[in-house]
């Protein structure tokens, strides 16, 4: 009767190991869900403040668009979104919509160096997000007329690869009346 209780309890012993094991992986996946989405949540709003000052400055500067993207640059690199050693690339113009990409030049020495984003970059220049500035309305005199600043990032999820979810583009939009 005696070694019919000690694979009883060797039995039970693994099935609360198998148990624990499922547990386990349940509560990772749930903790990395909750840390996503605050990751998601101050991304959206670093985005949301990057867009909103660079409207604030397209307002009184309408036409300065290096201006208006370097004041959506210091609030992206405030908010951590972007490093500190990102830079404006080329403005380009079509139509009433100004683009201005922000981007990132790393040297040999800083091989692997991982973004904003969570993606491991390698040397090169890798653009990081881009600044819309668009005309929406039409008026013959300048006072009054809505001027849009957009932000488009590119978001990754920590562990986004098992769900099916590599990169997410966030785009944020902010208008104001220009004075």
């Amino acid at each position: 009767m005696m070694p019919l209780r000690v694979t009883s309890n060797r039995r039970q012993r693994a099935t609360a190991l198998i148990e624990a094991a499922i547990c386990f992986i349940v509560l990772f996946i749930l903790l990395a869900g909750i840390v996503n989405g605050g990751r998601l949540f101050t991304t959206q709003t670093a985005l949301t403040n990057a867009a909103r000052e660079g409207a604030r400055w397209a307002a009184g500067h309408p036409t300065d668009y290096n201006d208006i993207a370097q004041s959506v640059l210091n609030e992206l690199i405030s908010g951590k979104l972007v490093p500190t050693n990102a830079t404006m690339g080329t403005v380009s113009t079509v139509g009433t919509e100004t683009t201005v990409p922000i981007r990132s030049t790393l040297s040999g020495s800083q091989t692997a160096v991982i973004s904003a984003s969570g993606k491991v970059l390698g040397t090169g220049t890798h653009l990081l997000a881009e600044v819309k500035i668009r005309t929406l309305t039409d008026t013959s005199s300048t006072s009054g007329q809505k001027i849009a600043v957009g932000v488009k990032y590119g978001f990754r999820p920590i562990m986004g690869g098992l769900v099916g979810m590599n990169s997410k583009n966030l785009y944020v939009e902010s208008q104001m009346i220009r004075m």
